[in-house]
Formats: structure tokens, C-alpha cells, sequence
């Protein structure tokens, strides 16, 4: 009885042993032929890339994944545009392949123009095949050099002759506020506050929002171009002693839709008069027509990499990005002033917001770069 328990445990261990042990192998591109989907992503001891596709059917209608037809054509099922925040809305892409040495090599449509890849053949074991991503590049599009000459917008620090000519005359226009003008000529709490006067009295809302917005029409400080495009977040009047006062704060500016990273105005009102203002939008912002990095090389280059967060207790590790967190996170295109001393640059970038690691990174569509990171909460 015991040996035939044994017997059986040992086929059991056999059994799980193979189907645990995956050998992939690859003898000839008929191998590739038909529908491979659910891709998952790691990275190899090199860093480099690793997809692991399931063969299927055919190709699924809520996942991403590749189709090889034998003619020397595919079809490429991946984001129907930009936007990767859940539900991804998906979409078939056409594009044609061929095998040099050990590498699948593909040309294939995507949402914003063509893409040329690369990919190393690790093998297939059953129904699974691996590849290494050697390289991966968007191509046939004027608009995807990282170089353009206009990206990214860049405001210059003016001249001190300028900037005081800018600031006597916002003074002169707003003899009532105490805020000026920054470096770069636009609204703040700049390195000369201005002593104004205030009335007396006090605004109904409807007479606060209306001298707000002609406030905004004659002072091109606040960068606001049209009046139209003015949303406000948030009109307070205050209690007290402080009756009389208001403050008014637009929501953030938005270019094509696309959300200009904190740059909320706030303005407030002493009794009739206008107090300060600070923050500022962007009069011109320019947008690439085509990016270098689509959202899934976007979320490429975090994979693996270590999330550090800032305690009170100092730097602690979350861990690292995997596929799992990948695939559950939410993607929008934003852009992101990169402010210094001496100039401003405004970056096109995906926010990737790593929900269960409490994190955002900020990836430049142009150069890959992360320009910026952030936790969500205060730990």
C-alpha cells in the first residue's frame, strides 16, 4: 500500500516538475504562426525586456496581443489611442513581419503614426512564447525626434530693464494689489510686493467673479488668452473679520484637453478692491503631433525599478514596479513645468500613477526621461 502511495507522489512530482519547468525552444518561424495574447512583462538579469504571451484562438477583445499570418502579415491588438487609464478601449493595428537570425522583425501601425520593432525569439513551450525586446521605435513621422527644435516651450528669464518696465506697469494698471510679477513675467508673489490701498465695502459673488474676469482681460501677466477657457475650482467668501473678502481660484489650465500641471490662479479680494494674485497659465504651449513613446514604452522603462518613499523616518523602499502594477495603473497625458532660476520648460509627459505603491511618475513623450515623481500620500 505504501509503495503504491509513493508511486503515485512520485508521478505527481514528475508531472508538476515538467509543466514548472517551461523549455523554450525555437526551430522556425512556422512556430509563430497564429494568435498570441495576454502579454505579461518582466526584465532579465541585462534589464532588458522580457514578453511572455498565451497562444489562443484568436486575438482577445478586452487584451493586448499579436497575431502572425502566414502571407508575412500580423495584426498588432494594442491601445486605440493615447489614453491608458482604465477601461483601455483596444484596437486592431496592421503591420507585416519577418525573421533575420533569431529576431522577429515588425513594422506596424499604431495610434499615433507607424512603429518598427525588434524582438529576440527566446522560444515557444507549449502554448507560451517568450521574446526579448531589443529595440522598439516609432519611424515615418516628421514629429518623433526627441531633438525637435520646439519642444519643449522654453520661457527665459527676462532682463531686469524688462522686468521692471513689466512691473511699473502692472502696478500702474492694479493700484490696489500687493502681489507683482516673478522673474519670468507672469503673476506671483515676485521679489517686489507692491503696497496697494483697499476700499471699503464689500463684493455680492456675482460682482467678485465679474471683476476677476476683468482683472484676467487686462493683465496679460496671468497668461489667460481666452476668457473662455476660464473654469473656477472654488469661490469662498470669508467669515469674521474677514466678511468682506473674497477668494477665487481657477481650475488648472488645459491645453487640447491635456492638463497643465498646477496652475491653479488664485485671487483674492480685500472689500472692493483686488488684493493679490498668484499663479499664472501658459500663453503658448507647444504639443509634438507624434510621441516618441506611446504609453506601453512609457511603462517599459518603471518596470523593475525601486519606488523610495520620504518618511518622517527617512527613505523606505516600497519595492519594485512589476507588470502586475503596470497593467492595474492609470496613464494621462499632462504637462509638466520644469521650472529653475533661470528658465521654465514645459514637458509633454505621461502620469503614470501607480495605484497600490502610492506613486506617480512622470514620463517625458519625447525623451523617456522620467521628469518627475511623486507618492500620493504623506507617509
Amino acid at each position: 500500500m505504501k509503495a503504491k502511495i509513493y508511486s503515485f507522489l512520485q508521478i505527481i512530482f514528475i508531472v508538476l516538475f515538467f509543466v514548472s519547468c517551461d523549455k523554450f525552444e525555437y526551430e522556425r518561424p512556422q512556430d509563430l504562426i497564429g494568435s498570441w495574447t495576454n502579454p505579461e512583462y518582466s526584465r532579465n538579469a541585462e534589464g532588458k525586456t522580457i514578453i511572455t504571451y498565451k497562444r489562443t484562438k484568436s486575438l482577445s477583445s478586452d487584451s493586448g496581443g499579436i497575431e502572425f499570418l502566414t502571407n508575412g502579415s500580423l495584426v498588432e491588438r494594442k491601445n486605440a489611442g493615447w489614453c491608458g487609464t482604465p477601461p483601455v478601449v483596444y484596437n486592431n493595428f496592421p503591420g507585416d513581419w519577418n525573421i533575420q537570425d533569431d529576431n522577429i522583425m515588425i513594422n506596424v501601425a499604431y495610434w499615433g503614426g507607424m512603429e518598427q520593432k525588434v524582438w529576440k525569439i527566446i522560444g515557444v513551450a507549449g502554448s507560451k512564447l517568450k521574446v526579448e525586446v531589443v529595440s522598439q521605435d516609432l519611424i515615418n513621422t516628421e514629429a518623433t525626434d526627441a531633438t525637435d527644435a520646439k519642444y519643449p516651450t522654453t520661457i527665459h528669464r527676462l532682463s531686469e530693464n524688462i522686468l521692471l518696465q513689466i512691473r511699473n506697469d502692472f502696478a500702474a494698471r492694479n493700484p490696489t494689489i500687493k502681489s507683482s510679477i516673478n522673474q519670468f513675467g507672469f503673476c506671483a508673489w515676485g521679489e517686489e510686493v507692491i503696497s496697494g490701498d483697499v476700499s471699503s465695502g464689500a463684493f455680492t459673488e456675482e460682482e467678485a467673479v465679474e471683476a476677476v474676469k476683468e482683472f484676467v482681460t487686462r493683465n496679460p501677466e496671468t497668461g489667460v488668452i481666452y476668457l473662455d477657457n476660464l473654469r473656477f475650482k472654488q469661490i469662498s467668501r470669508g467669515t469674521g473679520n474677514s466678511a468682506d473678502s473674497w477668494i477665487i481660484t481657477t481650475e488648472s489650465q488645459k491645453i487640447d484637453n491635456i492638463e497643465v500641471y498646477k496652475t491653479e490662479i488664485s485671487i483674492n479680494i480685500q472689500n472692493r478692491a483686488l488684493f493679490f494674485c498668484i499663479g499664472h497659465y501658459y500663453p503658448d504651449v507647444y504639443i509634438p503631433l507624434k510621441f516618441n513613446f506611446d504609453i506601453e514604452r512609457a511603462k517599459s522603462i518603471l518596470l523593475e525599478k525601486e519606488v523610495i518613499h520620504l518618511g518622517w523616518a527617512g527613505e523606505y523602499s516600497l519595492g519594485k514596479v512589476t507588470a502586475k502594477h503596470l497593467q492595474e495603473c492609470t496613464v494621462n497625458l499632462i504637462i509638466i513645468p520644469l521650472k529653475t532660476e533661470e528658465k521654465i520648460e514645459l514637458h509633454v509627459a505621461w502620469e503614470i500613477n501607480l495605484i497600490p505603491l502610492h506613486y506617480i511618475y512622470y514620463v517625458d513623450v519625447m525623451t523617456g526621461e522620467i521628469i518627475q515623481e511623486e507618492p500620493t500620500i504623506i507617509a
